[in-house]
């Protein structure tokens, strides 16, 4: 299976089809990772599907600098500033009851190099700008 791009989606489905044993090269047209924080939250379904992975951990790891971020704030300063709400009706505490797994705040700069060293060490080719694959004409 030929997966093209090595973002979050392409590395995620890179790590499903090796979960299913499925062959997959991921090919990408930039060098590295992100180097732009982008996304940041993800949920607790998201974070399931990391575990069944085997790589949620490395994400919580890699999100503990902004452990201390998880709320935002409102008021006219931020010594009167209250907590907002997690997201209109939700939850988060009832949102523990049903999942082994949190939501986590992780920027995408943060997240790719997990997905793809876990793709890597799982023994999925990757291939980028900095490791290009030649295409060699058929001649028959």
């Amino acid at each position: 299976m030929l997966v093209v791009g090595a973002g979050l989606v392409g590395l995620s489905a890179a790590l499903a089809l090796h979960r299913f044993d499925v062959p997959a090269l991921v090919v990408e047209r930039h060098a590295g990772t992100s180097v732009q924080p982008k996304a940041r939250r993800f949920t607790f379904r998201t974070m399931e599907v990391f575990r069944s992975y085997g790589v949620a951990g490395d994400v919580y790891r890699a999100a503990e600098g902004l452990a201390d971020h998880q709320a935002m704030r409102a008021g006219r300063t931020f010594a009167d500033s209250t907590a907002l709400p997690f997201g209109p009706g939700i939850d988060a505490g009832a949102l523990a009851t049903v999942s082994p797994e949190t939501s986590c705040l992780v920027a995408q700069d943060l997240l790719e190099p997990v997905l793809l060293d876990a793709a890597r060490a799982r023994g999925v080719p990757v291939r980028s700008a900095a490791s290009p694959v030649r295409v060699v004409p058929n001649r028959t």
